[in-house]
């Protein structure tokens, strides 16, 4: 934790909030702890995006919020030099799903048909609001459809925070990787609305040389395991040597 604020705090200052779900063990004195949206039996991780939406409630008054895991590198300087502070902001990773069709397990994403997949969104359907159920076709391509996608990095805007707050609430036990990305397409009443940040995900034999793919043009890149003594001392290297200047506006102002 205090290597992870030494990285940001050039470019968020004090606007910097841990958190963990409750039960973690042993709590550390930063980090803010919530209660998970999982069911019994779930690993905590995949249901982190109910206390994301906790903590954006707990701190109004923001223009925004960024959200990441603690194994992602988020290049903040790039960040804010893209950044459109007004819209959602979201990864371009996505896999389509209707929500009443019954997928193939055998060459389908294997989470649409766990008791944290469609069955979870169908029980939820009937909180949506409707004006996002009639921006499926706009935004997805076809009607009834929800999305699944890596969810580990995203934005949320000001105007967008109570409507995200409400969808996490409503897919608490909906993993975050269909809840959170369907929730940043079908929020916003436009397309353009909706910013992609590009980033680089490893596979696994990558992730023991992860910085070898470092790209500046990148907002982040995952997953980074900072608690790896030497990945902390790679992370200082790249982004001393970095040509992205670091005094850059606070993003989220009071």
């Amino acid at each position: 934790i205090p290597f992870i604020r030494r990285l940001y705090e050039p470019v968020f200052h004090k606007h910097i909030i841990f958190i963990g779900g409750q039960g973690s063990s042993p709590p550390h004195p930063e980090v803010k702890l919530y209660k998970f949206g999982k069911p019994p039996g779930k690993t905590m991780g995949q249901f982190q995006h109910v206390a994301i939406a906790r903590a954006i409630a707990d701190h109004p008054g923001y223009d925004g919020y960024v959200y990441t895991g603690d194994d992602v590198l988020v290049n903040a300087p790039r960040l804010l030099s893209v950044l459109d502070p007004l819209k959602m902001g979201t990864v371009s990773i996505e896999m389509k799903q209707s929500i009443y069709s019954t997928p193939n397990p055998k060459k389908s994403w294997y989470h649409w048909t766990t008791s944290h997949g469609l069955v979870q969104v169908r029980n939820a359907l009937s909180c949506f609001p409707k004006k996002s159920l009639q921006r499926m076709k706009q935004a997805l391509g076809c009607e009834m459809c929800i999305l699944g996608t890596a969810s580990d990095f995203g934005y949320v805007p000001k105007r967008y925070a109570y409507e995200f707050i409400r969808w996490m609430f409503f897919l608490r036990h909906t993993m975050n990787e269909i809840s959170v990305p369907s929730a940043s397409r079908l929020i916003p009443t436009s397309n353009d609305d909706i910013q992609d940040f590009s980033g680089t995900y490893l596979w696994l034999q990558q992730r023991e040389r992860p910085f070898k793919l470092f790209k500046e043009d990148d907002v982040f890149l995952h997953p980074v395991k900072l608690s790896n003594k030497l990945f902390r001392q790679n992370v200082t290297n790249i982004l001393s040597t970095s040509k992205l200047s670091v005094n850059a506006t606070v993003l989220c102002k009071t």
